[in-house]
């Protein structure tokens, strides 16, 4: 095969092995780490490195993703965790490097159309399956891996993976639906209203996530709340109850609302009260714990992969919480503050807004929206969750910072 044509179709295979890393997002990490290796192999055979490095440069989100790596990646030399802690986790935070590998792949608005096309369908199949599940169609069931010692277990609450990451992916997927309905008219309005209501629904009321159910809140309030917006949100009000009444095993609306509230608040209130390790839950205390750390280090932080060795070493015994993991407190700001400092968390908010700034002047409104709803979701979301350092959630990141942050050229 010449050289010329070696290189066409490593560009195109590059952007076919992306679409379908985006479709295994919700599937787990074996499927998406092939695919996105395949991607970069196809990238470097597909030639105009320069030209591919400049794109990575010149783009304000890539840098700031390579800046913050950058940092981790120094961090590792003053960690105070063992070596092999401090490049195993520094490895979680490559999802800052896949941006700069994605980016320059969706470079027209036809492929940003299909790389969001792709991975609503991939959430759509997924939806299919619960709700197979949730009606007694199918059962649970599990998927045995080779070379793993345990099977897939897909479940109701989780689909293929945990219900922390489905609800998360859920719930920006029936934001992207909420949109285009807003947005469309006609056949395609219904069609897409129709996606929103069974999306939002599992959301709400099947998934016993909690991160997804606000984020997904928080993401409606974002929205204007015009008239037209105000009708989707009625009409899905008024099909919840109807359908929550007509469930077979006879758990109303009314009740699958009412457990929604008291699970929030009961979040709510374990955050608000007295905090000591009697009368709080690990998540809460090791938010704590996470600000008492970055305080004994708070520009440079401890090192990257030492929020054990910290957890360990510098926290009087009585303020340690005695469940739950020590290495992660599941919250990325607190997460970073601890291994890289004060530095760390301004340069992940920089990477933020680079985001936000862009997605302000992207042309296409859908587009437009959907971006900073993107935005807005991660920024609350790393308040619960170590977005970046998940891999599900990592994966998510990367890719639609990559998709909607590109350099738009004429299809």
């Amino acid at each position: 095969m010449p050289y010329t044509k070696l290189q066409t179709f490593s560009q195109k295979a590059a952007f076919i092995c992306a679409l379908i890393f985006a479709f295994f997002i919700p599937f787990g990490p074996a499927l998406t780490n092939l695919f996105l290796f395949l991607t970069l192999i196809f990238v470097l055979l597909s030639g105009n490195l320069s030209e591919h490095i400049k794109i990575i440069w010149d783009n304000k989100v890539s840098k700031s993703a390579i800046i913050l790596f950058a940092l981790l990646a120094l961090g590792t030399l003053w960690s105070i965790a063992d070596t092999s802690d401090a490049f195993r986790v520094l490895k979680k935070y490559n999802a800052l490097l896949y941006i700069s590998i994605l980016i320059p792949i969706f470079s027209s608005q036809t492929r940003k159309d299909t790389g969001v096309n792709i991975f609503l369908f991939s959430m759509t199949f997924i939806l299919t399956i619960i709700y197979l599940m949730n009606f007694g169609v199918i059962s649970e069931f599990n998927i045995p891996i080779p070379g793993k010692d345990r099977p897939v277990n897909v479940t109701i609450d989780g689909g293929f993976q945990t219900h922390i990451i489905t609800n998360i992916l859920m719930a920006f997927a029936a934001y992207i639906y909420l949109i285009r309905t807003a947005l469309n008219v006609g056949p395609k309005s219904a069609f897409n209203f129709i996606l929103f209501f069974l999306t939002t629904y599992n959301v709400l009321f099947i998934s016993t996530g909690t991160t997804g159910q606000i984020l997904l809140a928080i993401l409606l309030i974002f929205q204007s709340f015009n008239k037209r917006n105000l009708a989707i949100l009625t009409l899905f009000s008024f099909f919840s109850i109807i359908i929550g009444t007509l469930q077979s095993n006879g758990t109303s609306a009314t009740s699958s609302v009412s457990y929604s509230v008291e699970k929030l608040s009961a979040k709510f209130h374990e955050l608000t009260m007295d905090s000591t390790p009697e009368n709080v839950n690990g998540r809460p205390q090791r938010f704590i714990n996470s600000v008492n750390m970055i305080s004994s280090d708070p520009w440079l932080g401890s090192g990257t992969g030492s929020y054990a060795a910290a957890y360990k070493e510098k926290l009087p015994e009585i303020e340690k919480i005695t469940t739950g993991t020590k290495w992660n407190p599941h919250n990325e700001y607190l997460s970073i503050g601890v291994q890289v400092g004060v530095v760390g968390i301004l340069l992940l908010l920089l990477l933020f807004f680079n985001q936000l700034k862009a997605a302000g002047q992207i042309a296409k409104s859908k587009d437009r929206y959907i971006a900073q709803g993107f935005v807005i979701l991660m920024i609350i979301g790393c308040t619960a969750n170590s977005m970046i350092m998940d891999s599900g959630e990592s994966h998510f990141f990367a890719y639609f910072s990559a998709l909607f942050f590109s350099k738009i050229k004429l299809d």
